[in-house]
C-alpha cells in the first residue's frame, strides 16, 4: 500500500509478473519437443512443463499497457520483471539460451517503452555455464537491466552445485545482484552460494 504520510514516496513492485510474447513465442515453437506446452485460449493462456502446469493465466500480463494500468491502481511506481523459470524448461543447449534471450531482449524493450517505471531482472541458461556467461556478458549491458533472476534450485540442482561456480563467479565481477525465487528450496545451500561470493573459503 502506499505510504501516505510521506509525501513521495511509493512501494515498490520487485516481483511483477509479467510475460513477453516474444517469449511465449519461443515456448510455443521450441516447446512441445521437450514436453513443454504453451497454449492459448479465449479464458486465458496455459503454460505447463514437467513440474508445474500454470492457467489460464489472463492476457493482461502479456500487456504492458494493461499492466502500468494495473500499477497506477495499486500504487506501484517502479516494479522490476521478473521471468518465470526459463531454466531448464528446454533441456538443449541451443533452445534454452533462444529462450533466455528472448525474455532478456524483451524485458530491455519493455524498459525502453517505459524507461521510468519498468527495470529488468536477466535470466540464464544456468545449466549450461559457457552459453550463461555469454549471455551475462550480453544482457546484462541492455538497457534497463538491473541483476540476475535465478530460482534456488535448477532442474534438480542447488544452487551450491560446482556447475555454476563459474556463473557465480561472473556475476560477482559485473556487481550484479542477484533475486533467488525458491523452488524446492534447500535453504542452506541456498545460502552458502550466495554467501560464497564474498567468502571464497566457502567453496563450491
Amino acid at each position: 500500500m502506499p505510504n501516505h504520510d510521506v509525501p513521495g514516496v511509493h512501494p515498490v513492485d520487485i516481483h511483477t509478473h509479467y510475460f513477453p510474447q516474444a517469449y511465449l513465442d519461443v515456448l510455443a515453437e521450441e516447446g512441445p519437443r521437450f514436453n513443454v506446452e504453451y497454449r492459448a485460449s479465449e479464458e486465458g493462456f496455459y503454460i505447463k512443463t514437467e513440474v508445474r502446469f500454470q492457467g489460464p493465466l489472463p492476457y493482461r500480463l502479456i500487456d504492458l499497457k494493461r499492466r502500468i494500468a494495473d500499477m497506477d491502481a495499486q500504487g506501484n511506481r517502479h516494479p522490476g520483471h521478473v521471468p518465470h523459470r526459463a531454466n531448464g524448461a528446454l533441456g538443449r543447449r541451443r533452445r534454452i539460451h533462444k529462450l533466455s534471450r528472448a525474455w532478456n531482449d524483451a524485458a530491455s524493450a519493455a524498459h525502453l517503452e517505459y524507461p521510468t517505471r519498468l527495470f529488468g531482472l536477466l535470466t540464464l541458461p544456468m545449466l549450461f555455464p559457457d552459453r550463461a556467461i555469454d549471455e551475462l556478458n550480453r544482457a546484462s549491458k541492455l538497457p534497463g537491466i538491473r541483476g540476475v533472476y535465478m530460482g534456488t534450485n535448477i532442474n534438480h540442482r542447488d544452487l551450491d552445485d560446482p556447475l555454476f561456480g563459474p556463473i557465480f563467479a561472473r556475476i560477482e565481477a559485473l556487481d550484479l545482484p542477484v533475486f533467488l525465487h525458491p523452488l524446492q528450496v534447500v535453504w542452506w545451500t541456498a545460502y552458502r552460494a550466495i554467501q560464497s561470493l564474498e567468502h571464497p573459503e566457502l567453496s563450491f
